[in-house]
């Protein structure tokens, strides 16, 4: 009898036990989190787009050169982004077109790609050569990337439609330095000019050292050194990223800065409609590479661009100042309403509220962010 009153007691305890315990083992288990089946990632995913290859026209430069160098930027960039994805060939140095063809050869195929100076085209890029008629911009090229940024990327909404007409797509720009005056005699003052022969590029800039007494000419690059020697010209006014190649300064060792200013010039330009093409990350990765090769040009040109003055003076070239402040002054008053006479022109075109536009942009970036004065004779001519 007390033999199984035991036994009964030994199994209440038990299964008392086994019940208190019960919560802790099936909390061990039910807290545990499950894992997932791994899912194998697809061996063979489809990428937003094909890979590619691009034919970049370099046209009259090199890989060499800080045009070229500025080029094998955006494409090295644009690769790396797109994880090899786009891939660009290359044609330097008039090897695919000559100036002027740049635009026929992406418009029939023969690039998707160009980079070139807009002054080949003064019709077709009319809005985008708006700066030639300005003989009095900021000419501090440390500065020049606080406006020319803004306006090309930002509020110069016209020169991209101007492009996309032609069917391109604007993707960086060239800011230019102000240009030299190399002589083979002293120029330091305006009435030095008269009876000089002078090379001078462009319409206005042409007639504005015809106002001053000189007699204009226009040779190649490849002439300018052997009439320097022949005294077939006296001097040429050009930007010195242009000149220093040809060795000019070995024939004209006077140098006086021309306060024209820094200048839009070279344009890196995409097919509008391969570009379209393109998925919008892609396109986006070309317009942020391409604003960041906007600014990488202007930081190797700025360097160039003293490393080239101390070169040229190395080799025994005189630097004289600017012209004075009333010889400036006196040669605007005496030279033509050049930005007027391109606001009539826009205006004949169609383009004058484009163009009045984009001329008041400029002013007002040049003046907020470079701290330009402008002359009074030039700030009239917008009203």
């Amino acid at each position: 009898m007390v033999s199984r009153k035991l036994s009964n007691l030994i199994l209440a305890i038990f299964l008392i036990a086994v019940f208190l315990t019960m919560p802790l083992a099936v909390g061990c288990v039910t807290n545990e989190p499950i894992p997932e089946t791994p899912v194998k990632p697809e061996t063979s995913a489809t990428p937003a787009m094909e890979p590619i290859t691009l034919s970049f026209n370099g046209a009259m430069q090199n890989a060499e050169d800080i045009f070229g160098q500025t080029i094998l930027y955006f494409c090295d960039e644009v690769t790396d982004r797109t994880d090899g994805l786009v891939n660009f060939t290359y044609n330097w140095s008039f090897s695919l077109t000559h100036p002027g063809e740049e635009i026929d050869a992406m418009n029939t195929g023969l690039s998707d790609m160009a980079f070139f100076p807009a002054v080949f085209y003064p019709a077709k890029l009319f809005l985008y050569n708006f700066d030639h008629c300005v003989l009095g911009g900021s000419t501090d090229y440390d500065k020049s990337i606080l406006w020319s940024e803004p306006l090309i990327h930002d509020k110069g909404w016209m020169l991209h439609k101007e492009i996309e007409n032609l069917n391109m797509k604007l993707l960086f720009a060239e800011t230019a330095v102000s240009y030299d005056l190399e002589s083979k005699m002293p120029i330091t003052r305006l009435d030095d000019f008269k009876g000089k022969k002078i090379k001078v590029p462009g319409y206005y800039g042409a007639n504005h050292v015809k106002a001053a007494g000189a007699a204009v000419l226009s040779p190649t690059m490849a002439d300018i050194s052997m009439m320097l020697e022949t005294g077939a010209l006296d001097g040429t006014i050009t930007p010195r990223n242009v000149t220093f190649p040809f060795k000019i300064y070995e024939f004209a060792t006077h140098n006086t800065p021309i306060n024209w200013g820094c200048w839009l010039c070279a344009i890196g330009v995409i097919d509008l409609d391969l570009f379209n093409s393109f998925p919008e990350d892609i396109q986006q990765i070309f317009v942020d590479v391409g604003r960041e090769s906007t600014v990488y040009f202007w930081e190797i040109c700025g360097a160039q661009h003293k490393q080239q003055r101390q070169a040229m003076e190395d080799s025994g070239v005189i630097f004289h100042d600017p012209f004075p402040q009333e010889d400036q002054s006196k040669w605007l008053d005496i030279g033509g309403e050049y930005i007027r006479q391109w606001l009539d022109e826009a205006e004949e075109k169609g383009l004058g509220s484009e163009a009045k536009e984009l001329m008041e942009v400029y002013f007002a970036l040049q003046e907020e962010k470079a701290g330009h004065v402008w002359p009074d004779a030039l700030k009239k001519q917008l009203n």
